[in-house]
């Protein structure tokens, strides 16, 4: 009996731990437990079993005390579980409440259609309490390419904070609209922005019917400019990070000193698209003056001749949520709109809560993110053993480690590379009208999966040699295939529920992709799933790169191991692509443009936070689970669900 029991404690020990061969383990242990000489038997003579029984002298050092331990780990990763939700759920409130000015606030959504059937996706903000004393004047907030009206949410809210009807539009192909995005379309682009506006000027009481202003970013911020031809005129003009120079060609909208009428121009002093000159000499053409200078205001309001230009320490991509531009932006239109003395009883400028809204969107992003490490923890164990499986070592052959380095270093700086020249090559096929996915920059995205799946398999083999390279390689079982699909079938799911759930519930669209209870953020689901397809070739060669760098499914014996392991891997996979930004950026801190591949480069900044959170569920799916195909297929669906349900539909 006391065999039996000691045998028995330490067959609970072995159940708990995430050893990847412990199904065989517990099939053999409970045979010689039950089997009728089982009394006859000790623990030593379990060594004469197969491959499972290597860790047996690690069993019989296990004091019986250790029972508990399982059963605290798998506590812990639901209480982690746990507080990420709640984390989620109280950002997602405090995202929610912000928006509405902490109840002061009134935020609806419409949808019009023209007399040509476009349909036009909008919000209203508006104050619940409005103590302007006569019909607010409206601004229209307009994003910029691949981005939507919930980006303009830091202007839109501390406007309406003031006063202001604000319509925020989700321009053509953007957010939820389900109209294509094209250049050819750019004057119903225009039309449907002005469409919105009218809409509010003549349906919701208590707003002026012909007195409004437009603030735009980037592309929103050409398109403001082309409002100056509307039937009726905006009385105030704010242009963002755009609409300066040549961008709309040689008959774009023209700036001098009555058009448009009370002009604010704003960039950043590290604006990738728009230089500190070319913005200077806006200002210049807006005042005809040749010794123009920033945070100076020309002209006069009343006249409709105002003119300033307003300068902050950001790029591009953070302008929108800019605390000194959304605060020169406000402190412009209310000057212009609402006329000048009423700066002086207005809310100060500076007084602004939107942040709070930032960093609840920051929180809830994040938190579903890293949801997914104790989700799969949870997941995946449920999942195996429905399937009986056992997940054994993967195959790995270690290399010299300089030449490890050298392999990734040459493999991040080409993959940097060609990321670079497969989004310009993709934005080409797109403009000419041939594209993989109905969906701006998936035809990039696809041809660099298969150009990876291509350099990561030559260089594997002449840098590493052609055994370690097919030994490294993943090749699973059908079982394991399967067992692994499904569980990144629950992380996808668990990822468009909460998509859903901010959507829906809260009314935010700042979630990964688009809501699928909706008819858009299907039709974006689809595309994600296509888009899935050429990102297997991708993720799967990811594999092969990291596996021959680090061997990510064997299991770190401690916390320190863990952390060595994976960050030895981040920076590994992230030297050569962080190398590539630097030869780009550089240069442009220096002063030095390289015009349209700088947009290319502004969109590789997110994807490199991407390509080190890809990295990291790699490891983690791996070395905790031993199966390889979980971090391929929900790494390749996430990716695919970000630029499905970011980018534009064209």
């Amino acid at each position: 009996m006391h065999l039996r029991a000691n045998l028995l404690s330490h067959l609970i020990v072995l159940s708990r731990t995430d050893f990847h061969d412990k199904t065989d383990v517990w099939r053999q242990l409970r045979h010689i437990l039950y089997a009728p000489d089982s009394e006859n038997k000790t623990i030593s003579q379990l060594r004469h079993y197969p491959q499972d029984i290597s860790r047996t002298a690690m069993i019989e050092s296990l004091p019986l005390a250790s029972v508990g331990v399982g059963s605290m780990s798998k506590l812990a990763t639901r209480f982690t579980l746990f507080i990420l939700v709640v984390v989620m759920l109280s950002s997602l409130y405090l995202s929610w409440s912000t928006e509405r000015g902490l109840g002061d606030l009134v935020v609806e959504d419409h949808v019009i259609e023209r007399p040509n059937g476009r349909t036009v996706h909008f919000s209203v903000y508006r104050p619940r309490q409005p103590d302007y004393g006569k019909p607010l004047p409206c601004v229209v907030t307009i994003h910029g390419i691949s981005g939507s009206r919930d980006m303009m949410s830091p202007y839109s809210i501390e406007l309406a904070r003031r006063n202001f009807t604000v319509v925020a539009v989700d321009l053509a192909g953007h957010g939820v609209s389900e109209e294509k995005f094209g250049f050819a379309e750019f004057p119903e682009v225009i039309d449907d922005v002005y469409a919105a506006v009218e809409y509010i000027q003549t349906t919701i009481p208590n707003v002026n019917s012909t007195h409004y202003g437009v603030l735009g970013h980037s592309l929103g911020a050409g398109i403001a400019l082309y409002l100056q031809n509307a039937p009726i005129r905006p009385a105030s003009t704010v242009i963002i990070g755009g609409g300066m120079g040549q961008d709309f060609g040689a008959d774009g909208p023209v700036i001098n000193t009555t058009t448009p009428s009370n002009l604010m121009i704003a960039s950043g002093t590290y604006d990738e698209l728009v230089s500190v000159e070319l913005a200077i000499q806006t200002l210049r053409n807006a005042t005809g003056l040749e010794d123009a200078e920033t945070g100076v205001t020309y002209g006069s309001f009343a006249a409709g001749t105002a003119r300033k230009l307003v300068f902050s320490a950001t790029n591009h991509l953070f302008e929108v949520s800019d605390s000194v531009l959304v605060g020169a932006s406000v402190d412009w239109l209310v000057r212009s709109l609402q006329g000048n003395s009423s700066i002086i009883s207005t809310l100060d400028p500076s007084q602004q809560i939107y942040g709070y809204r930032e960093l609840g969107n920051a929180l809830v992003s994040a938190s579903v993110l890293l949801t997914v490490f104790p989700l799969f923890s949870l997941a995946y164990p449920f999942v195996s053993s429905r399937f009986d499986l056992s997940t054994g070592h993967s195959s790995h052959m270690k290399s010299e480690e300089k030449r490890r380095y050298l392999y990734s270093v040459i493999l991040g700086l080409l993959g940097g590379a060609f990321l670079l020249v497969s989004f310009l090559a993709g934005f080409g096929f797109e403009f000419a009208g041939i594209r993989l996915v109905p969906v701006s920059f998936g035809t990039s995205i696809a041809l660099y999966a298969l150009i990876m799946l291509l350099m990561v398999g030559l260089l594997s083999r002449s840098l590493l040699g052609k055994k370690p390279a097919l030994q490294n390689a993943l090749a699973p079982t059908t079982r394991e295939i399967l067992v692994g699909a499904l569980s990144a079938g629950i992380l996808g799911g668990w990822c468009l529920f909460w998509s859903w759930f901010g959507s829906e519930v809260f009314g935010l669209q700042s979630m990964i992709g688009v809501s699928v209870v909706r008819p858009i953020g299907q039709l974006r689901l689809v595309y994600s799933i296509l888009l899935t397809l050429p990102l297997l070739c991708l993720f799967y060669a990811e594999d092969l790169w990291l596996n021959s760098i680090e061997d990510i499914s064997s299991r770190p014996t401690s916390t320190e191991q863990w952390i060595r392991s994976s960050l030895g891997v981040l920076a590994l996979r992230l030297t050569g692509l962080l190398i590539v930004l630097g030869v780009l950026y550089v240069p442009f801190l220096a002063g030095i443009r390289f015009g349209f591949v700088m947009f290319i480069a502004l969109l590789m900044l997110p994807f490199v936070l991407l390509v080190g959170l890809n990295t990291l569920y790699t490891v983690w799916m791996g070395k905790t689970s031993g199966n390889r195909v979980a971090a391929i297929v929900f790494n390749a669906f996430l990716i695919a669900l970000v630029v499905a349900g970011t980018f534009q539909l064209v």
